[in-house]
């Protein structure tokens, strides 16, 4: 046989796999833990990603997520005991483009605030709730460098004169630092914050290596804290960013690239798989984390550890303002590719639960054409959310 023929052999067969019939999704288990009472609840943390498409006067994800943040401010009644994480994507398609008198700006700016709207409620503001923007690649523009730092300076200097008219917003870690971004909340709680995007478009091995130091000092002197680490690339996925893209779509070339670890922003690509091989090797002189907590991908998901250096739970909240698909993987326990975020509340005593909180596709945008029926699909959208899923984490 020649070359020619074995190529194309190897090609019909290919082709011939990814066109065959897909199994359906196997079942999963149900989740089962129950609203914590309001009394025994220390404090909150929201986890939101990829939202940077949503207009506030469009979106019942960001009204119900700000009736939530609200409700929580008002029931836990302490300083800076709610927190909002926005994982990143935060304004599509290429960042905040500054300065002000570019003409992407004002569209661009415009998204910005609709997520910085949602900390505006009486509640909220009365008790210090805050909210963390973290980069992703969209918002440094998959430009790494001057103009994508100056991208992620626009956000940071956006977010800075919200906060200075009394808005708790920042970006976090500093504009165009690897990070990490070090959060305590409450006694139970420690946030790690990495800008994973930094970490794909960086060719500097020397930072790289420090940064990662400074992962494992944050670790280790998290004391009985249950650590989280947060970025915007999740730690495993069963989306189209997990590698599980079908070779069908793009006749084959997207699957060739991601299997092959050439598609930089998918979980496979060198530049991250030597990432997760970083964090595995503190995990294993530190114990893994708690959970680690991801965007990217616009599907949620919670994913139990399969190893034993894996995060205790994986979670990816990406359905802020855009939805793909979700297939299945290992130690997953919980799909929906639904808009929505999800919902970490620590007690008092502890304890950790995580909940999953949805509506329906239909709501993820309200653009109707006319403002009167934008606000009605907006408030029926934002009723229409309830709680999906529920799993304690310790």
């Amino acid at each position: 046989m020649t070359r020619f023929a074995k190529t194309t052999t190897a090609l019909l067969l290919l082709i011939a796999v990814g066109c065959a019939k897909k199994a359906p999704l196997p079942d999963l288990p149900r989740g089962s833990v129950p609203e914590p009472p309001a009394d025994s609840v220390e404090s909150v943390v929201f986890w939101i990603g990829d939202a940077g498409d949503a207009i506030w006067s469009q979106s019942p994800v960001l009204h119900r997520l700000a009736a939530d943040i609200d409700q929580w401010s008002r029931i836990t009644a302490r300083d800076s005991a709610v927190a909002v994480v926005y994982l990143g994507d935060n304004v599509y398609p290429g960042g905040l483009r500054g300065p002000p008198e570019r003409p992407e700006y004002w569209a661009d700016s415009t998204r910005l605030e609709a997520q910085v709207d949602i900390m505006r409620a009486p509640a909220t503001r009365q008790h210090s709730a805050f909210a963390v923007f973290m980069p992703g690649n969209h918002d440094w523009g998959h430009k790494f460098g001057a103009e994508g730092e100056a991208r992620l300076a626009a956000m940071e200097q956006f977010l800075a004169r919200r906060r200075a008219r009394g808005i708790n917003v920042e970006l976090m870690p500093k504009a165009g630092t690897p990070g990490p971004a070090v959060v305590d909340i409450g006694r139970h709680t420690r946030i790690i914050i990495i800008d994973t995007a930094w970490w794909l478009l960086s060719p500097n091995d020397a930072e790289k290596r420090q940064l990662i130091a400074r992962v494992e000092q944050a670790m280790t002197s998290a004391g009985r804290r249950g650590v989280v680490v947060a970025a915007h690339h999740p730690y495993k996925s069963a989306g189209p960013h997990g590698g599980l893209e079908p070779f069908w779509k793009t006749l084959g070339v997207k699957w060739l690239l991601t299997r092959s670890g050439a598609a930089l922003q998918d979980l496979n690509s060198l530049p991250y798989r030597d990432l997760l091989d970083r964090l595995k090797a503190i995990f294993e002189r530190t114990g893994p984390p708690l959970l680690f907590a991801g965007g990217h991908d616009h599907v949620l998901q919670i994913i139990k550890a399969t190893d034993e250096l894996d995060p205790r739970f994986m979670l990816v909240s990406g359905a802020g303002s855009k939805l793909s698909r979700v297939g299945h993987t290992d130690g997953m326990i919980y799909r929906s590719a639904e808009p929505g975020y999800m919902r970490m509340v620590v007690k008092k005593n502890g304890g950790i639960d995580l909940f999953v909180i949805t509506t329906p596709e239909s709501f993820l945008n309200c653009e109707r054409g006319d403002p009167a029926l934008d606000a009605q699909c907006v408030t029926a959208g934002a009723a229409a959310f309830r709680t999906s899923y529920g799993v304690p984490l310790r």
